[in-house]
């Protein structure tokens, strides 16, 4: 016969787990109820209890994330994983978190360990997308809505983010096929209308583009990146940083961080530039260029070190840029490397005599053209 001291003991091992399923019930009760708040503090108090219970632990990532609390979602996500290694959706769940939290980098492992398990999900590769768009990478995102667009259809959303990779990507003819599509098929969508605003843009019609984005729900992913760019265009710097700042904490955009750096570079507040410049610094390229912005703030912050390599890094990119070259001359000179100072005012006047020879070569051909054109008959 088991003895009483053993049977106390057994009470008491069991007693917080029954604790735990009877708040966890009552938690799925208030979930189902629509009551967010009260089921949140139900599964909390339940995770307490049983910290190694993955199914609690899951509806409180649920929980957390619908509250906002991202990184707490993830955390419990995480633990739930821990409890039940099987569970590959919370894979799923805590990529969704980090994208939402604008966290593109954290969110493309748990992306990829869900599509080893469902590599057709739609929604994960969508996400996949959206972080290889976020974090410069158009190519490989213009690929994958490729893709889905040949599983799915041409659906609005898979249309306007194959536009959108394709045309930042470079590939303008392949961009405006997309967008042509998109136009035919949802000529009233607010994905539309935000091309549209984005066709005056390209026109040099910026008033009549911020007019148009006005327009549009400010909860439309990409219109706050949009209006920034109008509004910058149009010379209004300080509503355009604005519309950065909006668009960065609503989805974490780079370009984002790109132009609100580009413009507190210019305002007088290297920190806070800085800050957004390094966060832009994968669209660094010949369209975007944040290492070279980013070295003008440390040579002018007097930290030559740091300077150093992006400006060495803008002359890779583009060894023809003349600004680059003088960028780069300034900072060996504060560093006391005379000899490599000299060789980069060298390329300066190099660089110059070819634009002066180029100059003159068109001014020869336009008057040989002229000439040609009034000989007489």
């Amino acid at each position: 016969m088991m003895s009483l001291q053993l049977l106390l003991l057994l009470w008491l091992a069991a007693a917080p787990q029954t604790d735990a399923r009877r708040l966890f019930e009552q938690g799925l009760e208030r979930q189902r109820a629509g009551d967010a708040r009260g089921a949140l503090d139900l599964f909390e108090a339940a995770a307490k209890l049983a910290p190694g219970h993955a199914a609690i632990l899951g509806n409180l990532g649920v929980m957390r994330a619908q509250a906002g609390d991202l990184a707490g979602a993830v955390a419990a996500y995480t633990q739930a994983l821990r409890a039940n290694p099987s569970a590959h959706r919370l894979h799923l769940n805590i990529g969704i978190a980090w994208v939402r939290a604008g966290q593109f980098v954290k969110a493309v492992e748990p992306l990829d360990s869900f599509l080893t398990h469902e590599p057709s999900n739609r929604q994960a590769l969508e996400l996949r997308a959206v972080c290889d768009y976020q974090l410069g990478r158009f190519s490989a995102a213009g690929r994958r809505y490729d893709s889905l667009i040949a599983a799915h259809g041409e659906q609005l959303s898979l249309l306007y983010g194959l536009g959108e990779s394709r045309g930042r990507g470079g590939d303008i003819a392949g961009a405006e096929q997309a967008y042509g599509r998109l136009f035919q098929l949802f000529p009233d969508a607010p994905q539309t209308r935000l091309l549209l605003a984005q066709k005056l843009l390209g026109e040099g019609r910026a008033d009549e583009a911020v007019a148009e984005l006005g327009r549009l729900s400010r909860e439309l992913p990409g219109v706050d990146l949009w209006l920034g760019i109008a509004l910058e265009r149009a010379g209004r710097h300080d509503d355009a940083l604005k519309a950065y700042r909006a668009e960065i904490a609503a989805s974490g955009d780079l370009l984002a961080h790109y132009g609100a750096g580009v413009i507190e570079s210019r305002s007088g507040e290297p920190r806070r530039a800085i800050r957004h410049l390094e966060a832009a610094l994968p669209l660094d390229g010949d369209r975007y260029s944040a290492s070279f912005h980013l070295a003008g703030l440390y040579l002018r912050m007097g930290n030559h070190a740091k300077a150093l390599p992006l400006a060495e890094a803008g002359i890779m990119r583009d060894p023809s840029s003349e600004a680059a070259h003088y960028l780069l001359m300034q900072i060996y000179r504060k560093l006391g490397r005379k000899d490599e100072a000299r060789r980069e005012a060298v390329a300066i006047r190099d660089l110059k005599a070819r634009e002066l020879q180029r100059t003159i070569n068109k001014v020869a051909r336009k008057e040989a053209r002229s000439g040609a054109a009034t000989q007489p008959q």
